[in-house]
């Protein structure tokens, strides 16, 4: 259409007459509107493939390493197959620094990817520091956040992991209820001096537990209490684990939750403690210090 237009306007700059005249101006006027909108629309288009082409790019990257990797494994030769699993397949920091630039860039992902990949873990790091050392106690992370995952397998007790799926933005699948994996018995009940009578009760549970299950298992899960441990698998972002962790850590969360939560978040923060220097806690651990080389605020 923008092709036809601009033959017309060629035709009409030679003519004379008050009509070809106002027509050429109405004309020009459409052209400018439909370039405009082709633009927007390239631009819309370029930046699709750029993100695809980039998605291709870094999951070609760790097929390839991951092909090397098992290759080493099989040869015997650990040494190359740990410099694969741990140097050439990209890491959380890469994929948040890649995210971060990418708001502020007009560059295409690949790359800004590739910009990344060749940085040393100091500038990475910076990248990332500046995001969040502006961050008060009540500000979430910005949503660059939600391109980093992590998946955890949790082994709480029934009424902690009702607590837990009351974060909505994870993906989690929890295993049936059972009495298999035991149960934890409240410290406070233990002062009171009532741990046996407790134990007891819950042993009566298990029995019944046990017989019902010998005809419906689905059935049995009604007689599993609170107390007993229950597996989890769950997927959530950096994003969700600012929150998660600022509120399930917390002294004033209850200790069937924060516990399995404050183990959570060891675990996440020894692996890399760049990505959450900007996390503020209500209590910190005694190992934060040394895990995250930030003091508490």
């Amino acid at each position: 259409q923008i092709l036809q237009l601009e033959i017309e306007e060629t035709a009409l700059k030679k003519e004379k007459d008050a009509a070809s005249k106002e027509r050429l101006t109405n004309l020009k006027k459409q052209l400018e509107d439909l370039k405009e909108r082709a633009a927007k629309l390239k631009g819309q288009w370029q930046d699709e493939k750029a993100a695809i082409n980039a998605a291709s790019i870094i999951n070609g990257r760790i097929e390839e390493a991951r092909r090397d990797q098992e290759a080493a494994e099989r040869a015997g030769d650990l040494s190359t197959a740990a410099e694969i699993q741990y140097g050439r397949v990209p890491g959380l920091e890469e994929k948040l620094a890649a995210a971060l630039l990418y708001r502020q860039s007009g560059l295409p992902y690949d790359e800004i990817w590739r910009r990344v990949l060749a940085m040393n873990a100091q500038d990475r790091q910076q990248i990332i520091r500046k995001c969040v050392e502006g961050m008060g106690p009540h500000d979430a992370p910005v949503r660059e956040f939600e391109m980093v995952d992590y998946t955890y397998e949790y082994l709480m007790d029934y009424g902690a992991y009702r607590e837990f799926k009351r974060h909505r933005m994870q993906s989690y699948i929890p295993q049936s209820l059972t009495t298999a994996h035991g149960f934890g018995v409240p410290e406070l009940l233990v002062e009171a001096g009532l741990k046996g009578q407790f134990v007891g009760a819950i042993e009566q549970a298990e029995e019944a537990y046990r017989q019902v299950c010998e005809f419906s298992p689905v059935v049995a899960q009604y007689l599993v209490t609170h107390a007993h441990y229950r597996r989890v698998l769950s997927k959530l972002n950096l994003r969700e684990c600012y929150h998660l962790f600022k509120l399930r850590t917390s002294g004033l969360a209850h200790f069937a939750i924060r516990e399995p939560m404050i183990e959570a978040m060891k675990l996440a923060v020894k692996a890399h403690p760049g990505l959450f220097r900007g996390l503020q806690l209500r209590d910190y651990p005694e190992w934060w210090e040394t895990a995250t080389g930030r003091t508490e605020e």
